[in-house]
């Protein structure tokens, strides 16, 4: 199975994004939680790996990889970018049958998709 982060820039339409725009509880004290609280990086990626299964490894990298993806992005700028498409598939994500489905956000992958290729988000971070 190869898990990435989806989606163009952010590779999230395959392994980024998640499942509750505004629950902080399942945030870590690793620096694996959101800047902002809500669906995590790491939510999404145990989303994903309970829904379709997947070693440790590859639920480590999806984290790394998803992670990396979000600090470029808020280094381009676009906080505000990436927190809507979290929040989104946090409340879009879901399992089906053990098919994982993040449907439901493409307004918000474009946004950020056209943030970072212009490296001018507005958000600063």
């Amino acid at each position: 199975m190869n898990i990435r982060f989806a989606g163009g820039v952010l590779a999230l339409a395959v392994c980024l994004a998640a499942a509750c725009g505004s629950d902080t509880s399942r945030d870590d004290d690793d620096g694996a939680s959101g800047q902002f609280g809500g669906y995590t990086v790491r939510d999404y990626c145990d989303d994903l790996c309970s829904c379709v299964g997947c070693t440790e490894a590859e639920r480590s990298d999806c984290v790394d990889s998803g992670e990396d993806n979000v600090d470029a992005a808020r280094d381009d700028g676009c906080d505000s970018q990436v927190d809507d498409y979290l929040n989104c598939v946090g409340e879009e994500v879901m399992c089906v049958e053990g098919e994982f489905d993040n449907d439901g956000c493409e307004e918000e992958v474009g946004d950020l998709v056209a943030c970072t290729n212009s490296g001018q988000g507005g958000g600063g971070g």
